[in-house]
């Protein structure tokens, strides 16, 4: 935790120290209060339907009730600003495995497939919006939308096809076929299981997961009209869509610091470098106001956690 705060308070502060912050205060000042509680107001449907694609994603019976699946997505979110990678999504893998037959292998493939969903999602409007306003797009070079193709192109072809889930089982048995590696291989083998599971449920999470992020790149987008500085649509959604995915990158606390240097970088062009840093600012919401939410009920899913750590060491 304190690494992840370290390495974001650092990014801020060599991204502002370049910025005139009275200028940035001002933006925010005479934004306009409407927009803003719209746009910010948006984090609400957004969770809901997070939600509602993780128990879509889950194996069938292993979620009590969406309420259930509400309350374990905005505690993942509470455990995300602190852990890299967004490793506090794995609280909904042992949730799930605890609290149904699913096996541990199966529960952490519904959270790998969330995350692949997700990229699936930002990489296609990233490209989209290249390709509708492409001339107008030009502070990113051509090779990087070409590299986001491939990896798009590969990540569709690990959602929605079993036989390159089981083709993908077999070589990493291959590549991996020491005895102390088994462990890895047995949590390998939940993906091409989830496939199964999931049958025609996948076009299904992959148009959810679309439309997702549109209402993520939308509210992006209604920031820059809060602070009377538009973005033309396709633009913002294909350059917001890229800072987003660069805030990706692990290490920082909830991606605050790296997701605001790539909006501020790429935005800057055309609203000016204190309008992106107020639209970054307003930004930060996305990451805090949902685990903010978590405090009132993460406590039970922590200790019920912790008590099943200490179990499981006695046991060793």
């Amino acid at each position: 935790m304190a690494l992840s705060v370290a390495i974001s308070a650092v990014l801020l502060v060599a991204l502002y120290s370049r910025i005139d912050l009275r200028a940035v205060a001002e933006v925010l000042r005479s934004s306009n209060p409407g927009w803003v509680v719209v746009s910010v107001g948006m984090i609400v449907p957004l969770i809901v339907l997070i939600a509602i694609r993780f128990r879509m994603t889950a194996p069938m019976g292993s979620l009590d009730s969406f309420g259930e699946a509400l309350r374990l997505t905005l505690v993942a979110n509470a455990l995300n600003l602190f852990l890299p990678s967004k490793l506090g999504d794995l609280v909904k893998s042992f949730f799930v495995a605890k609290r149904s037959r699913t096996t541990g292998s199966v529960a952490v493939a519904v959270i790998v497939y969330e995350r692949l969903s997700d990229l699936f999602g930002l990489i296609s409007f990233c490209l989209v919006g290249w390709l509708i306003s492409g001339s107008m797009v030009t502070s990113v070079p051509s090779l990087t939308w070409l590299a986001l193709a491939a990896v798009l192109a590969i990540i569709i072809m690990l959602i929605s096809s079993v036989r390159a889930a089981d083709l993908l089982i077999g070589c990493i048995k291959r590549l991996l076929p020491s005895r102390k590696l088994k462990t890895v291989r047995d949590l390998a083998e939940g993906w091409p299981s989830l496939h199964r599971a999931l049958r025609g449920r996948r076009w299904r999470i992959a148009l959810l997961s679309l439309f997702l992020w549109f209402l993520h790149l939308t509210q992006i987008w209604l920031f820059t009209l809060a602070i009377s500085a538009p973005v033309p649509l396709t633009v913002c959604f294909s350059l917001t869509a890229l800072a987003l995915l660069i805030g990706q990158i692990p290490f920082t606390f909830g991606g605050i610091g790296a997701r605001d240097i790539a909006l501020v970088t790429l935005l800057s062009g055309y609203i000016g470098a204190e309008a992106a840093a107020a639209v970054a600012i307003l930004a930060m919401s996305r990451a805090l106001l949902p685990p903010l939410a978590a405090l009132l009920i993460i406590r039970p899913y922590l200790s019920f956690a912790l008590e099943e750590a200490i179990r499981w060491k006695r046991k060793l």
